[in-house]
């Protein structure tokens, strides 16, 4: 099972409001595959254009979405341009596509060509990419496109990824499921639905995870009942949620290896800040285990749903 507790729960893979599906925000990551050829300035500055590009379509870049937008870059021509100084001229195909790691589908795409010319292949690339404007209607196609099939494809959807996730969560695959749960737009019908099966995949977690580390902590404690089976065993209590089912048999062991060893406690069991509210922290949390398991997903090549 992985080490997922860890994760930083302010982590966040949907928009929090329902909207009007035409206003309604969804996430989507960006992944720069290896085999593009762009050097780290010209990938920092396309990643930035993406960014302002999805904004003006609702659309929230966020690490670990289902969601995609993958670029496919091919060099059609290259160049030496005599100086002084002297410059590289480069000419590409640039193809975007949208797609979608849980339907395995691709939502939209769309091919063009860009000219840059610089002082080395680094200015040159970042003079064509500075070419992509977010005014272009062909662009705003590609959005719009996208995020409308993503959205359809979730109202026409939702009730098989829930039956599915409850299928993962039984097999304790409980990130698979959030994962996939979590996918679900706001804007989508099936929204609601999916969004409280994940509280209920998240419940299984939290309490699975319970009985193995406590289980651990007694093991621990049990076998040598001093300082140093107290700090063993406060690895495993300490990772245990208080709206763990477990939790009440957890804080026991605790008070009990407290009172053996008051002086030696490195550890405390883990609580919820009083001034947060408790249902933000647990979705907080829920969606943090999506986030980590989405970003697992997330292509590193162009060879994906068959892109070539």
């Amino acid at each position: 099972m992985k080490k997922i507790l860890s994760i930083a729960a302010a982590a966040v893979i949907m928009a929090a409001m329902p909207a009007e599906a035409q206003k309604c925000e969804i996430g989507a990551s960006l992944s720069i595959p290896r085999e593009s050829n762009l050097t780290p300035a010209a990938a920092e500055l396309f990643s930035s254009r993406v960014g302002q590009l999805t904004s003006d379509a609702d659309i929230m870049m966020i690490d670990g979405s289902n969601l995609v937008i993958v670029p496919k870059i091919v060099a059609i021509s290259k160049s030496v341009l005599p100086g002084p100084p002297v410059k590289v001229s480069q000419e590409f195909e640039f193809t975007l596509y949208m797609v979608d790691l849980n339907s395995s589908s691709i939502y939209s795409s769309h091919t063009f060509t860009l000219r840059g010319i610089g002082e080395n292949e680094s200015k040159s690339q970042i003079a064509a990419l500075k070419q992509i404007k977010g005014n272009n209607a062909d662009i705003k196609k590609f959005m719009e496109e996208g995020k409308s099939k993503a959205i359809k494809y979730y109202d026409d959807n939702y009730a098989s990824i829930i039956k599915k996730a409850e299928g993962l969560t039984a097999l304790k695959n409980y990130d698979g499921a959030l994962f996939a749960l979590l996918s679900v737009p706001v804007c989508s019908k099936g929204y609601d639905a999916a969004f409280a099966a994940a509280k209920e995949a998240y419940q299984a977690y939290i309490d699975e995870m319970c009985r193995v580390n406590l289980a651990k902590a007694r093991t621990a404690w049990f076998s040598r009942q001093s300082a140093e089976g107290a700090e063993a065993a406060g690895v495993y209590l300490s990772q245990i949620l208080p709206d763990a089912g477990c939790y009440p048999e957890a804080m026991k062991l605790y008070e009990e290896i407290k009172a053996r060893v008051d002086e030696d406690l490195r550890f405390e069991m883990k609580k919820y800040d009083d001034a947060v509210d408790l249902e933000s922290q647990r979705i907080s949390a829920m969606k943090a285990i999506g986030v980590a398991y989405g970003k697992g997903q997330q292509p590193s090549t162009t060879n994906i749903l068959g892109l070539r």
